[in-house]
């Protein structure tokens, strides 16, 4: 809840209780923002946009690149979908994001993704290393001997190219696995 509530203050967006409480699965609950000098009730769509905001705001940002923030942001990003999306976010040579894109979109179970289209846009973007990402909409962050097995064909693919896979991040409900800290990178 503390969490919430430090970006709903940054958001300007206020509950007119001072609590918030979300309610089923909606996370409006009452929550209001100033615009025009008046207080506006705002919807879902206005409160994930601006959360989104701030957090690409907050991973782009400084010198070095917040594991925290960064999962925060893919859970947002990735976490309510009802079908798989990969992404990838491209970094600099110090780790600094230069942009996050999604690549490949699926169906609620799975995506195809191509190695050789991850080191292309890698290319592009001129991007050092690469934290690459995808929801299951299943629910469960374990990732799948599938998911494996692409993590292992990236990195072989953006070795060639001196690109770095610094994570695969499986993103299920609410929850983050990051393959790197279960040591399969």
């Amino acid at each position: 809840m503390r969490r919430i509530s430090q970006v709903a203050k940054r958001l300007n967006v206020c509950p007119p209780s001072g609590a918030i409480t979300p309610q089923h699965r909606s996370f409006t609950s009452g929550l209001y923002c100033k615009a025009d000098g008046q207080y506006q009730l705002v919807d879902d769509r206005h409160v994930i946009a601006s959360a989104l905001a701030v957090l690409a705001e907050n991973v782009a940002s400084g010198p070095v690149l917040d594991v925290n923030t960064v999962r925060d942001y893919l859970t947002v990003r990735l976490g309510g979908l009802e079908y798989e999306i990969f992404c990838c976010l491209y970094l600099d040579s110090r780790h600094r994001v230069i942009e996050c894109e999604n690549l490949f979109r699926g169906s609620i179970k799975g995506s195809v993704v191509h190695p050789r289209e991850v080191a292309k846009q890698a290319l592009i973007h001129n991007a050092s290393a690469l934290i690459v990402a995808h929801n299951h909409p299943s629910g469960a962050p374990e990732p799948s001997s599938d998911d494996r097995l692409i993590t292992m064909r990236l990195k072989h693919t953006l070795d060639l190219i001196e690109v770095r896979l610094l994570d695969h991040v499986v993103v299920g409900a609410g929850k983050v696995c990051s393959m790197a800290e279960l040591g399969l990178l």
